[in-house]
């Protein structure tokens, strides 16, 4: 599975067919991006909560129909597991079900040799298809949005020129 980046989205491809394409909100300041059908039908959306940090990942078609919550999660061992490399962020976020009491799956960023990396965790009781995909791309919404928000500045102006 791949994902590159192509004017105004982010393709995410396995075996070279499109499964989903990424993208950023263009008039929403609530909503971090969209989860998009490769026909372009916005599936889902990653939302912050009114209050406090976590986020929700919605249906496109009611804001109030909630797939995922998203919880951020900070490390007690960041200093250590940042001095030995391991770890490129002081957090874990945890996907859990909508009603929060089950943990489906986490993603966290980790340092490589070479080059940084996301690790994205399934629970192995988590065998949903459609919602494994949706985990997938609320990981990379993360990614451009608090992971590397450099990404998410490159992106916004990218889709402000194609507007314009």
């Amino acid at each position: 599975m791949s994902a590159q980046y192509t004017t105004r989205r982010i393709i995410t491809e396995n075996v070279g067919k499109t499964i989903m394409l990424i993208r950023l909100p263009v008039h929403s300041a609530d909503s971090l991006g969209k989860l998009l059908h490769p026909s372009q039908a916005t599936l889902y959306k990653l939302m912050r909560f009114p209050s406090g940090p976590d986020l929700k990942l919605v249906r496109a078609s009611s804001d109030e129909a909630i797939v995922l919550r998203v919880e951020k999660v900070h490390i007690s061992l960041q200093s250590f597991g940042k001095a030995i490399g391991v770890m490129g962020t002081d957090c874990v976020y945890w996907l859990k079900s909508p009603d929060g009491q089950t943990v489906l799956g986490h993603v966290r960023p980790k340092f490589a040799i070479k080059r940084n990396t996301l690790i994205i965790k399934f629970m192995s009781k988590q065998k949903d298809i459609q919602l494994r995909a949706a985990m997938l791309g609320t990981a990379l919404l993360l990614l451009i949005n608090e992971v590397y928000p450099q990404l998410r500045i490159i992106l916004a102006d990218t889709q402000q020129q194609n507007i314009d």
